[in-house]
């Protein structure tokens, strides 16, 4: 296990296999080892990326494909050689979530989600066409 101190959600306790590390970090953000985190009776279509060295970092996280129908990730070069192959058995694809300033509803960033295969995890750049930095997630779907 590990103790991971959070300003978010007081001291967490997760497994060793929790333990993500981003040899390259995520866009804007310090560290480069973060859990995976569920909040137990918290809508389960969320879950969070909490900084194992940084109490006050931890980004919300969901799966696009449950959002988006259409949802494509296309990768460069250099990207899909850092990944590898993405399996859906094997990798986890997730968006980071946000306010979207503009409809006060919740955004998904699908220009830049993060692929985890194992213990690895990389933030990739989406050259999918129509993958947006804030696209909406439908209110329809964030009651159910």
């Amino acid at each position: 296990m590990v103790t991971i101190p959070s300003t978010r959600f007081d001291t967490l306790e997760v497994a060793d296999e929790a333990v993500i590390h981003f040899p390259l970090g995520l866009i804007g953000l310090p560290g480069k080892h973060y859990a995976r985190v569920a909040r137990p009776g918290v809508n389960s279509h969320f879950g969070w990326l909490h900084s194992v060295e940084h109490a006050h970092v931890a980004i919300p996280v969901t799966n696009p494909f449950r959002w988006f129908v259409s949802f494509a990730i296309a990768l460069s070069d250099e990207d899909l050689s850092r990944v590898g192959a993405i399996d859906p058995g094997t990798s986890e694809i997730h968006a980071a979530v946000r306010l979207d300033g503009r409809s006060g509803g919740l955004a998904a960033n699908l220009r830049a989600p993060i692929v985890i295969v194992g213990s690895v995890g990389h933030q990739v750049i989406n050259h999918a066409r129509g993958a947006s930095l804030q696209a909406p997630l439908p209110a329809a779907l964030l009651a159910a």
